[in-house]
Parts: structure tokens; sequence; C-alpha cells
């Protein structure tokens, strides 16, 4: 089958992750090639980089030491795995199409469109309004418990979020710093992990039930943003 005939959420789910794979790659390529990856030849730089974009969003494995990442690339292992795997699979994380859909209304606003458009296919408004509810919800319970973490632990911010994504994205990656957490900060890390596991499903299940429409229209307002 080409291309051309798939779903629109085919195309979205496949070109999210390809970037994601290649920009990953890459990035953990420069990020890495003299931190973690130090001592590796050319080609082992070049798996293990592939390896590293891919892991943070899926099972949660490593063929490097951790610990040994460079800042960015804490930070970009970070980044994949609060956006995660692609939806219906085992994966946490806000999904790849909710990322893409949230790159796509950003992109419209700026151009000023009346509507989000992607391969010649634009998004209700249920659709935006549920990508912006599960962002919002997994970045408020990341920042949290970053927050919670952060002010009760002598571990770095970076080692703090690291650990605080792992869990609410359900990847399993660890900077090694977990067993020195007090009592507290380890069920803070549990609930993340239940609210990643269930959250952004159970809230889209919340949006997406179905109410009597209530027979009344209110008035519309301006407010200013940004």
């Amino acid at each position: 089958m080409h291309f051309r005939q798939y779903e629109l959420h085919s195309k979205i789910a496949l070109t999210t992750t390809a970037i994601l794979l290649v920009g990953g790659t890459v990035l953990f390529y420069i990020f890495e090639n003299h931190h973690a990856f130090e001592g590796f030849t050319v080609g082992q730089k070049i798996m293990a980089s592939m390896f590293q974009s891919v892991t943070p969003r899926t099972a949660g494995f490593n063929t490097c030491d951790l610990t040994k990442l460079s800042e960015p690339g804490r930070l970009l292992s970070t980044m994949l795995m609060f956006i995660g795997g692609s939806p219906g699979s085992t994966a946490g994380g806000i999904k790849t199409t909710t990322f893409a859909v949230l790159i796509l209304t950003t992109i419209a606003s700026a151009k000023r469109e009346p509507h989000v458009t992607v391969f010649k296919r634009k998004f209700d408004n249920d659709t935006l309004i549920q990508a912006s509810a599960i962002f919002t919800t997994y970045g408020v319970l990341l920042l949290t418990g970053v927050l919670i973490i952060a002010a009760i632990e002598p571990h770095s911010l970076t080692e703090i979020l690291f650990e605080a994504a792992s869990a609410i994205g359900t990847v399993g990656l660890t900077l090694g710093i977990t067993p020195s957490l007090c009592g507290v900060s380890k069920c803070i890390l549990i609930l993340l992990m239940f609210a990643g596991r269930v959250g952004g499903h159970a809230f889209m299940l919340v949006l997406a039930e179905r109410r009597k429409a209530v027979p009344i229209t209110r008035p519309s307002a301006q407010i200013l943003i940004g």
C-alpha cells in the first residue's frame, strides 16, 4: 500500500516517528560523541545514537552508561520520554500524534490560518482540545513531581527531571539515583508511573464522553494571549 493510501492517523504517527528517530540520532551523535559514546567506533556511535533515540520512547533499554550522558543528552532523553510512542502501543508519554497536533497547531497559529491542516485534511476542535488537555495534564504532573522532589533531594535538577520523566513516561531508564531517594520521593515517582500509564487515556475518555448538549450559546469574548 502506498503512503498516500494510509489513514491520516497512520501518516502522522509514521512521519512523526521518523522525524524523532532521525533527529534524535543526529543530536545524540553530536552530544555524546565525546561523552557517553567515548571509545566507541564510528559505526558503534551511529548504532548507539539510533538506539538511544528510540529507547526513551519505548522499552527503556540502554547500550551505554547513562550516567555519562552530557547535559544536553539528558535533556534530549527527557524530551523523548515525555513524547513517548504512538497511540495503540504500550509506550507511555503524551504520544507522537499529540505532539504532532500541538506543533501543527502552533504553526497554524503563527501563520494565522483558520484551520489546522496536514496531508490535505483538517483537525476538528475536539482533537485540538484533547491534545492540549493531555499535554497540559502531563506537563503539570511532571513539573509538580519534579518541584517536590527537588525540594527534598540533593540531586541536580537534570537528574530529577530525568527520573520523573522516565516515571511518567513508563520508560524504565534511570541515572542511578532512585535507590538513594527518600520514601516520599519514591512515592511521588510511583504516582507518576500510575498517572503516566492511565492518566492520558482516562482523560481522553472523559473528554470523549457523550453528554446531552445544553441548548444555550454563550457570548464570545477575547483575552490577550502571549
